[in-house]
């Protein structure tokens, strides 16, 4: 695996099959639960978002991460990473995962996206696939504090995958700058859609912390060209260029820096899934709409996150659909729970793992 970041460096991750002439531009529904099993040295993370990038796989996308050595299942003495990802198969409804990051297995892992900098850290969310091309939006997060809350988001940045053959060895990430602006974080939620990518942009940072989402698109036409310039949904309804978050429409109000939108074919709607906006929610919420512009519907209650009654100390979030595991009606939801006990996050492996499940929308 080559990373680019307009110059090269090289981390070779262990083999596994993945042919690329097979990823899918759209989502297969896959008829298996998600089990996020501690395996190889991986010992959970939050966030977990998915791309499908083929019929029976899928790549998952995690943010912060235990990490240890091969067969190591305690996360005493293990190291934290600010990412990984895994490769998961579903076969005659099995689901299997596999995990991934940089120097795996060694006294000194790296994460899987990289920022080659003390300055700031990744945090992958959403993406799309084009052309058998992977493309990833990372968040970049600046560590303010010691705190469990001690960061703040200072811009993304977008990964290119580019496979091409069966070992990961041979994968090109090519991270290049995408958005500036420490208010505005695009791809918290991607639609691709004909010859365009609709991007949901989190407001969250140093002139407005309301959660608002607004809507910025790419053309597949610029992308192909290595042209990953913005335009932004206005409030007038009309789209105009560059990241324009103080006059772009606010198409969903308080949501969230996490959340997922699709379509959801026998409620004839676009749903969009996310943890309630009031801080430490107990619940995660979702909301329909005719139109993926809006009007969107105010919160619903989707399901309450039991984790909560077990301990003050314990919180929830991270809640998102995953339409390849998905029913009509029935999205598959996961959502993660953690603690603000650091023992308590060390010591309790039930704890910082993705939990999965299904839940109607009555």
């Amino acid at each position: 695996m080559v990373h680019r970041f307009r110059r090269s460096f090289k981390i070779v991750l262990p083999y596994f099959v993945f042919i690329a002439s097979v990823i899918a531009e759209g989502a297969t529904y896959k008829k298996c639960v998600p089990d996020f099993q501690y395996t190889n040295g991986w010992l959970g993370a939050d966030a977990a978002y998915s791309i499908s990038i083929s019929p029976s796989k899928d790549l998952w996308i995690f943010q912060d991460t235990f990490v240890g050595l091969s067969g190591q299942r305690s996360r005493s003495g293990s190291k934290i990473i600010s990412n990984s990802i895994g490769i998961s198969s579903c076969i005659n409804s099995q689901f299997e995962i596999k995990y991934y990051w940089g120097e795996m297995h060694s006294h000194a892992p790296k994460p899987f996206f990289d920022s080659k900098t003390s300055k700031f850290k990744y945090w992958p969310v959403h993406g799309f696939v084009h052309e058998n091309i992977i493309y990833v939006f990372l968040i970049k997060v600046e560590t303010t504090s010691s705190d469990q809350f001690g960061f703040k988001y200072i811009g993304v940045d977008l990964a290119k995958i580019t496979v091409h053959d069966e070992s990961p060895s041979a994968w090109n990430i090519d991270i290049v700058p995408f958005a500036n602006s420490r208010t505005a974080f695009p791809g918290v939620a991607v639609h691709k859609h004909g010859r365009e990518v609709l991007l949901f942009t989190v407001l969250n940072g140093e002139k407005d912390k309301s959660h608002d989402l607004v809507l910025n698109r790419l053309q597949l036409s610029k992308i192909e060209q290595e042209d990953y310039s913005l335009e932004t949904l206005t409030k007038t309804g009309e789209w105009e260029s560059g990241l324009k978050w103080m006059s772009a429409k606010r198409v969903l109000k308080k949501g969230s820096t996490e959340l997922s939108v699709h379509f959801d074919s026998k409620l004839g709607s676009w749903v969009a899934i996310h943890t309630a906006p009031q801080f430490l929610s107990r619940y995660a919420v979702y909301r329909t709409a005719k139109s993926i512009y809006g009007p969107w519907s105010k919160n619903i209650q989707l399901l309450k996150f039991p984790e909560m009654d077990t301990g003050k100390d314990t919180f929830c979030y991270a809640a998102k659909a995953h339409v390849q595991f998905s029913k009509p009606g029935e999205p598959l939801v996961t959502y993660v729970c953690n603690s603000s006990k650091f023992s308590k996050q060390v010591n309790d492996l039930q704890i910082y793992r993705p939990i999965a499940g299904s839940y109607l929308i009555r």
